[in-house]
């Protein structure tokens, strides 16, 4: 039986806190600090734990624009409906793509108000699931309509 369940608190103390936690020393989080939330400006500054690719802004490039209000992704609709030669617009729309993904976060932080950080994290997330659904049904229809159509 060890000191605990016997009630004997000789070397208690000499526990730390490293042995309840693997080993490792455990760092309480600061439940004092307050979430600075500038979003909604041009000014705003992207916080850190945002920092990253935005895989919802990549796979649903127009659309994710139109939701958050980023303007700048709508140009990639232009890539859509303008008849551009395959050769030039889909390296285009894939280069646009990735860029966009790679600066999405920050231009959705500062087009529009969040409630938290934690708020514009779960909407994200909510956009990457529907772009990881959506995307290969996309896909999937450019390549097989045409080649359907042409059977016909």
């Amino acid at each position: 039986m060890d000191n605990w369940s016997s009630g004997d608190t000789r070397g208690a103390d000499s526990r730390s806190d490293a042995d309840e936690y693997g080993g490792r020393p455990y760092d309480p989080p600061e439940l004092d600090q307050e979430e600075i939330n500038d979003s909604g400006t041009p000014e705003a500054q992207l916080p850190s734990e945002l920092k990253g690719y935005n895989w919802g802004a990549l796979l649903l490039g127009p659309i994710w624009g139109v939701g958050n209000r980023t303007w700048i992704a709508t140009a990639l609709f232009a890539l859509w409906i303008i008849p551009f030669p395959p050769a030039i617009g889909l390296p285009l729309y894939v280069i646009g793509s990735l860029y966009l993904g790679s600066h999405a976060n920050r231009w959705a932080w500062r087009s529009k108000k969040w409630m938290s950080i934690r708020h514009f994290r779960r909407a994200q997330q909510n956009w990457a699931f529907w772009g990881f659904i959506i995307s290969p049904i996309i896909v999937f229809s450019i390549v097989t309509v045409p080649l359907w159509a042409s059977n016909s």
